[in-house]
């Protein structure tokens, strides 16, 4: 089971708990609006706390600009291990310029 994640982390981990200890969750999808440049190093705290892959996003910030605000963190709190960077084409035709891509691995 996947489980979808809405929370903030405030030292309360009763949601998480439930989700992978009670409900049995294998992975987490985690969408946040905004950590402050903090999305990485909570995914890895989580991941390794309860040994399940974090998949991580948030919303774009200025702090997290240039590293990213996705993450894809495996059971060992490994960040982006095995990751596919796979570069969507064929937008220059409806005037979009820039360089997409779609990360993906398996978990």
């Amino acid at each position: 089971m996947i489980a979808a994640l809405g929370c903030s982390i405030t030292g309360d981990w009763a949601q998480l708990d439930d989700l992978v200890h009670r409900q049995n969750a294998t992975a987490l999808v985690w969408s946040v609006g905004n950590t402050g440049g903090l999305l990485k190093s909570y995914a890895v705290k989580i991941a390794k706390r309860y040994k399940v892959p974090v998949l991580a996003t948030e919303d774009y910030e200025l702090i997290t600009k240039k590293g990213g605000s996705g993450f894809i963190v495996d059971a060992s709190g490994a960040v982006d291990a095995g990751v596919v960077d796979t570069p969507i084409t064929g937008l220059g035709a409806i005037g979009y310029s820039a360089s997409p891509y779609l990360r993906h691995a398996a978990v």
